[in-house]
């Protein structure tokens, strides 16, 4: 057996020396990759090119390329300057994975809270409707209750569970995609409000990217002054059908790079790319634990490794024979002058390394870990206001880039279809870190005695103060009527 090794170990040196005699003459440095795998490194990255780019025209036919007579297309898909490829192919394999494989991933449990999670947490406070013009009479006001009502009924358009699913799906693309169900207009025209007639407007619905192709027009493939530069101007359907860009409520995770728009089918960046390595690691932590803790006890006993040797297969049986008897009601034979001791491995600080892994996953998903792992996170000492407010910001950001637009693209139509009616509406969440009944109370208590010092100051009246009670939402007087109740009879006697 070891002739064998010696003579795989001759052979291996043997070749790695002719390797490096081969590249002697070359330009050879351990940081850096030949061109070929440079480009293929290149390719994980830049999965679609300015080669891919194919415009179409107004009625759909494809052309046949992009006429890039600078050469700036080509050259703007190219890596220049030094980089060190050891390092760069770390980065370069992290590259996008792929619709198909984003929905795979989102089958773990932990990479499903973290695409689901924010979105419920930002649709909880509830939202009202209202309109931005001023003039508004009071039966149009009463349309916006009604309007409410039927949308978030589950038997009306269940708008909310609609736009919560959107705002998941963006979390799990990278992009998110809705359009609106209405008969008897044409999608590949611009969106014309006109164009809803009478009942014509069904409801949104949510598609997922891989069903959906985007297709550019010339300008938004070669103009790089254009508003729309890098920016699909229809999207085709899997029966053919081409949607305009103004029908469509699009949201994008992220700010990609153009010359990874097209790699990502001009989305953004997918929650399960951006964690499932991190999640992988700390599932191996985690089904580490119980291995750990079955095997931390190491047991040896003194031997003669001659012996051994000479008689390996009776050695063998008695370390089999040693093992089945070694817990705590077995019971071992060994010889006077035999010593026999155990070595036990600690897992005092494994709970913190493992905490610290799925801490980096939250970290990853821009979620609290405590919301996330609904546990007290341990190997950070931090008391959580820091994450609290970096968390509602992810939540106001969701709000106002996936539901508003989802919100007041539907009421805008289903106005239009209902009452023939186009007043702009406008759609806000109620505030997402509301005050405890204590901490309103304590706030309160403050105000009492700020308004105690201004009065007895002079600075405003009792009325005044009563007043300013009375229209604050939150101080617990705002029951009162306008006028007192006892002056307005003393001034009537």
């Amino acid at each position: 057996m070891f002739k064998k090794f010696d003579e795989y170990i001759k052979n291996k040196v043997e070749s790695i020396v002719k390797s490096m005699t081969q590249n002697e003459e070359k330009s050879f440095h351990p940081f850096y990759l030949p061109e070929a795998d440079r480009n293929e490194l290149l390719a994980h990255s830049l999965q679609k090119t300015q080669k891919d780019l194919v415009p179409c025209t107004l009625d759909g036919v494809v052309l046949d390329g992009i006429n890039d007579g600078g050469g700036k297309l080509n050259s703007a898909y190219a890596i220049y300057g030094q980089v060190n490829d050891i390092i760069y192919t770390h980065f370069s394999l992290q590259g996008f994975i792929g619709f198909q494989a984003c929905a795979i991933l989102s089958q773990n449990w932990l990479i499903n809270k973290c695409c689901i999670i924010p979105p419920k947490d930002a649709m909880a406070p509830d939202y009202e409707l209202s309109y931005k013009s001023k003039d508004i009479s009071e039966e149009d006001k009463e349309l916006l209750v009604e309007m409410k009502m039927l949308s978030d009924s589950n038997d009306g358009y269940r708008i909310k569970q609609l736009a919560l699913e959107f705002a998941e799906k963006k979390r799990q693309f990278g992009v998110a995609y809705a359009y609106p169900l209405v008969s008897g207009v044409n999608y590949e025209k611009p969106f014309d409000i006109n164009l809803i007639k009478s009942g014509s407007y069904k409801g949104m619905v949510n598609i997922d990217p891989y069903w959906i192709s985007p297709e550019l027009d010339y300008d938004a493939a070669t103009n790089t002054l254009s508003e729309n530069f890098y920016e699909p101007l229809w999207y085709r359907l899997p029966d053919g059908k081409r949607i305009h860009k103004s029908w469509i409520v699009k949201s994008v995770n992220g700010n990609l790079p153009d010359i990874l728009k097209p790699t990502y089918y001009y989305g953004g960046y997918p929650i399960p790319q951006l964690v499932y390595q991190r999640v992988y690691a700390a599932e191996s932590v985690a089904n580490e634990a119980p291995m750990l803790a079955k095997s931390k006890r190491l047991l040896y006993m003194d031997g003669n490794l001659s012996n051994y040797a000479l008689n390996q297969s009776k050695a063998e049986n008695d370390a089999k024979a040693f093992s089945y008897f070694r817990d705590n009601w077995g019971v071992v034979v060994k010889r006077p002058d035999q010593a026999i001791g155990q070595i036990d491995t600690s897992l005092a600080d494994f709970d913190s390394v493992l905490m610290s892994q799925y801490q980096l996953v939250a970290a990853a998903a821009g979620i609290q870990a405590t919301k996330l792992l609904e546990t007290q996170p341990k190997g950070f000492n931090s008391s959580g206001d820091y994450e609290k407010e970096q968390y509602n910001s992810l939540l106001y950001s969701i709000e106002k880039e996936d539901f508003r637009p989802y919100l007041n693209f539907h009421y805008m139509l289903l106005q239009k279809s209902l009452y023939d009616k186009k007043y702009i509406i406008d759609c806000e969440f109620k505030p997402i870190d509301t005050p405890s009944s204590k901490e309103l109370a304590e706030c309160n208590e403050i105000k009492s005695r700020i308004n105690t010092n201004y009065i007895s100051s002079g600075v405003i009246t009792k009325e005044e103060c009563r007043e300013t009670l009375r229209v604050d939402p939150v101080s617990g007087f705002n029951f009162l009527t306008e006028d007192i109740q006892g002056k307005n009879n003393s001034d009537a006697e």
